[in-house]
Parts: structure tokens; sequence; C-alpha cells
């Protein structure tokens, strides 16, 4: 109750009126909702930003824990995340099927966590942009819920060094080292994290088995050719070994396993008066043995992407892509697609934008889909824009799936459906944006999992494609700066997922109906505290025969961190966080049911109460 309290205390001040000079950027430059820059309350779609400055001041150390505070993100992890990397899922409007990007080269490879294994250097990430709309005429496969491109700091003129140190309870131990700069047409950035944790207490203080030793290193190295080309070449590398858990009821079963994922990106941009150009390739590897069940898969992949601007009021984007997953754990299995794909921005009158596109894609196995979309956006004023949209997507098998059926000789196609939203971008004035949208989305050849245990293998089934998921939902963000030192957000939202032959309501129960995330942060020259609220209400888990009640600890919770900084001087600054502030007990996972061979309270508790101190130096 505490924590509902806090939240609503959070939505009265936003609501508050009050003059201010705009401390935080209500309008940001974003580019994935389109594939070209545009001011965020000018996209015909419903996107969140986290920015660099959110990103400091609220001490996240890992893109989860950021995209944990984004109104209609929704993350299933279990426990601390340790082990089950490759487990933990994320969801946007309901649906887990999200596309991933880093600057805007698309990093999804099938049946993987890439992104989320790989992405852990914070301190190199300008900003996350996170479009929750189905965009399946740009980005193609797994577009179903959106979107997530992560865009990296550039290096900057001159030479810097930076280094930084935090400790905090649950053996939390992270070391970073680096360097960044630019001469002339040559910069470099070169990044490494020692990342550590150890066993947990939940919030009724039951200890939870988990070790975590962790490398990250990551070099970025840019080259401008001219005023109009630059090149851009980034490597990651993440290495760690890992010892976790079962559920609760199960925790002297200890379970080990090792994470191998390496990413290379090569970028090259033209920036002309009437044309762009973007053409990526990439390398990707992803490994990981855990307890014993290896995964290894390998990507290739080039695209281009050429942009028309013939006037101010038209726009056409062209692009091609083409990508390989080789699965080498799976025999060296191979996954092939080749996509193109156009759109066109028409500004026929000076209050409507019309904008236009398909996608074209060849999956080899799956075959071929096609994925028209269209927007129509009315500006009412300077200040008001309202859309509406209706677009097809398609989600191709994971490898898993796929093998599990050609196994059986059994058919399994891709997912498919459509969605059609509504939505308002609002600035009253300059020191207030809210953002409203609805979407209705239909799911036809669903693919769930049929059990059928036999005497042999209790674990036996396979995966069926059925007929139809339906959802719908309401997303309300208001971001507000109050004063000189104070601003904030706050969110809602409402989803709402039918019930399919495989999985009842809300992806079985798993997606709350409704959730909450609202913040306040304080800022001053020398000082800057954050105090962020994230209410999940009405999470049940499945209403089916075979549960074991309660499937959750809790259905409805209220989360509270805290985080501030202390600069003492330009370079030296000095930071505190508390995450679950209240040390409430939750889990976002559960095993508590008969059909899984789960007993009562078998679940994955999260963390509670959790505390870390730090100190970042730059020379």
């Amino acid at each position: 109750m505490k924590q509902g309290v806090l939240a609503a205390l959070v939505g009265a001040a936003l609501l508050a009126g009050g003059s201010a000079q705009a401390a935080v950027q209500l309008d940001p430059i974003v580019v994935t909702a389109t594939r070209t820059e545009m001011a965020m309350s000018e996209v015909p779609a419903n996107v969140a930003v986290v920015t660099a400055q959110q990103i400091e001041q609220r001490n996240y150390t890992d893109v989860m824990s950021a995209l944990r505070d984004v109104p209609g993100v929704e993350i299933r992890e279990y426990g601390n995340g340790v082990g089950y990397e490759g487990s933990s899922s994320l969801y946007i409007n309901g649906a887990k099927e999200v596309v991933w990007m880093v600057d805007g080269v698309r990093m999804n490879t099938r049946g993987t966590n890439l992104a989320l294994s790989n992405l852990r250097d914070m301190s190199n990430i300008e900003r996350i942009e996170v479009v929750k709309s189905v965009t399946g005429s740009l980005y193609g496969s797994d577009a179903k819920g959106g979107v997530i491109n992560i865009i990296t700091k550039k290096p900057q003129d001159g030479l810097q060094g930076n280094a930084g140190f935090m400790a905090g309870n649950f053996g939390r131990q992270q070391y970073t080292v680096g360097a960044s700069g630019k001469s002339g047409k040559n910069g470099l950035r070169i990044q490494y994290t020692k990342d550590k944790k150890g066993d947990f207490k939940d919030g009724d203080g039951l200890t939870i088995p988990s070790k975590l030793d962790g490398d990250t290193l990551g070099l970025t190295f840019t080259h401008e050719l001219n005023d109009e080309n630059d090149l851009q070449l980034s490597l990651d590398k993440y290495s760690a070994d890992v010892m976790y858990a079962d559920d609760n009821t199960k925790l002297a079963k200890r379970r080990y396993g090792k994470i191998d994922t390496q990413s290379a990106r090569l970028v090259w941009t033209y920036k002309g008066e009437k044309w762009d150009n973007h053409f990526s390739m990439a390398w990707n590897k992803y490994k990981t043995n855990y307890n014993n069940w290896p995964t290894n898969v390998r990507t290739k992949l080039i695209s281009d992407q050429l942009t028309w601007r013939p006037n101010d009021s038209h726009r056409v984007i062209l692009g091609a892509s083409h990508q390989k997953d080789t699965i080498v754990s799976s025999g060296n299995a191979i996954v092939k697609n080749s996509a193109y794909f156009i759109q066109d921005e028409w500004s026929f009158a000076p209050q409507w934008t019309l904008t236009a596109g398909v996608r074209y894609d060849d999956y080899d196995p799956f075959g071929s889909k096609n994925t028209p979309h269209v927007s129509l956006m009315y500006k009412v004023d300077d200040g008001m824009d309202i859309y509406a949209s209706w677009g097809k997507f398609f989600v191709v098998p994971t490898t898993y799936q796929y093998n599990t059926n050609l196994n059986k000789t059994l058919p399994l196609e891709p997912e498919s459906g459509h969605a059609t939203e509504f939505g308002v971008n609002w600035q009253p004035n300059d020191t207030t944006a809210v953002n409203a949208h609805v979407y209705k989305r239909s799911t036809t050849n669903k693919i769930g999992w049929v059990p059928t245990p036999t005497e042999a293998n209790k674990w036996d089934g396979h995966y069926k494609n059925y007929d139809e998921e339906k959802a719908k939902g309401v997303d309300i963000s208001v971001r507000k700066v109050l004063s000189d030192t104070l601003s904030g957000q706050i969110g809602y939202v409402y989803t709402d997922v039918e019930a399919t032959p495989s999985r009842t309501r809300n992806i079985d129960g798993y997606i709350p109906r409704h959730a909450v995330t609202a913040s306040l942060t304080y800022a001053q020259e020398r000082f800057d505290a954050t105090l962020g609220v994230r209410g999940v209400i009405n999470r049940p888990g499945p209403s089916a025969d075979d549960v074991i009640k309660p499937f959750f600890p809790k259905n409805t919770y209220w989360i509270t961190n805290l985080s501030a900084n202390w600069h003492v001087t330009d370079d030296v600054t000095v930071y505190g966080q508390v995450d679950n502030l209240f040390d409430v007990m939750y889990a976002e996972q559960s095993n508590a049911r008969t059909s899984w061979w789960g007993t009562a309270g078998a679940w994955w508790s999260q963390p509670g109460r959790s505390m870390q101190v730090g100190v970042n130096v730059r020379f």
C-alpha cells in the first residue's frame, strides 16, 4: 500500500500546474518507428525513449533494468536472471515477438536472447528507442510487439578516460575502465566491465543460490570519410560463468553454465541533400551451455536502406537485407531470409501525412510473406497530432519449435496477423507531453505446445498452429517538467490478450491486466535523485485445473526504487541506489502446476531490498 500511495503522490505532482523551463527533453528525435529522423511527437506510432541522462540518473546496470520502467514493457525474469539469460523474456503490448536492434542493425538470432546477453555496457548508450506498435512492413518477422533499438554513443573530440567501482549486498560488484577520444577524422572507444553477483535473499528472507562472474568488452572505431560519409565498426564480447538453482522448492539442486556471445557490426552512413544511405554488415555468435544443454548459433547479416527526399513533403525509403543463421548445436541447420521493403511518406496537405509501405520476406525453409502497412496522421495544431494505422505482421517459428516438429514429421507454419491502432501525441505547453494509444491485434496460426507424455518420455509433445489469438490494449503516458529542478513521468497500461487452446487469458495470466510506472526526479547542479514506482496489478497466473494456488506470491504488487548521485566535481560522481525499497516478496516466473510436476510455492522469487554504492571518475 505504501508504494501505491507513492505512485499516487507522483501522479498528483505531475498533474499539478506550474511554469518551468524545460529541464528534460520532452520531444526527442527518434529514428526507429519510420527508419528516418523525426520528432517523437510527429511519429504515427507509440514510441518511448530511455535517454542517456535517465540511464545515468537511475544507475541502470543492464538493458533489462532500463526497460522495466517503460510503460507497456513487461519482463518475465527467473529470480535475478543469472543462469536464465536464455529463458527470461520481454513482452511489448502482450507479445514477446520483438525485434532487437543496435544502431539500426538487426540483432535477432533464431531462438536466442543475444541482445539481452550481449548488451551490458550502459555507459555506451545514447538512448533506447522502444516502438510499441506493429512494424512488420519495415522490420519483418518478430515485429508483432514492436522494436527496441539501442543507439550507441560516438567518440567525441579529445581524449578522455573513465573508471568506476560499485559494490552492494548480495555479492554485487562491478568494475569498469575505459577510454574514448577523437582526433581529426578518427574516433575510438574501448570499455571493459567486470560483473559479479552472489546469493541473494527474496522479500521473505529466503536465500537463493546464485553466482555470476562476467566480463564485457566493447570497442568502437569511427572514421569520417568526408562531410557526407561516416564509417563505424563496433565489436562487443560478453563471457560469463554462472551458478543458479531451480525453483524455490528445489534450491539444493545447483546448476552451472557458461556464456560466450560476440557481435561485430560495420555501418556506413551517407547523408546528402536529397539522398541518405545506411549500409550495414553484422556477424554475431551466441554460444551457451546451461546445465549441459548447449546452444550455438552464428548469424551473418547484410542490409541496405536508401532514403530519397524529392521535396519537403515527400520521402521514400527503399531497403533490402539478407540474413543467414547457422544453428551449430542443431546439426548445422540453416535458416535464411531475403527481404525487400518500400515505404512512401507523403504530406499531401498542410495538416495531413499519409505513410504506406510493404515488405516481402522469403524465409527458407518457412516460405514467403508480404506485410503491408498504412498510417494517416492529422495535425490538429502545433501541439497535437492524431493518427490511425493498420498493418500486418508474421512470426517465424523458433529453431527449437521447427526442429521439434521436424523430428516428428509434423508441419508448422509461421504465425500471421494484423493490428489496428489509434493514437494522439499532445504537447499542451512547453513543459508537458501526453501520449495516448489504443490497439487491437489479431493473430492466426498461433503456435502453441501440445503435451503428449508417454511412459518413455513424460515431457514428450509437439507444437501446433492454433486458430487465433486476439488482443487489445491502452497505453497512456504523461511527462512533465514541474520546475527548474523537478520533473517526472507517469504511465498506465491496460492489456487484454484472449485465451487460446493452449493458454489461458493474458498469456496464462503472466501479463498483468493493469500496470503503472511513475518516477519523480530532483536535479540540481551537483546533486540529483530519482524515486521510481512500478505497479503490477492483477497478474494471477494461469486459471487452469492443475494450478496449485497461489501461483505467484502476489498477484498485485508495487516495487519502489530510489537512486541518488552527488557530482563531487565535474569529473567525480558518487552514487547510491536502493532497489525494492520496501522489501516486497514477488515473482515473475512460477512452476506451481501439477502438469509441470510442480508443487506449492514453486516459483523463482525476485531479490528483496538490495543496495549499491559506487563511484565514477573521468580523467
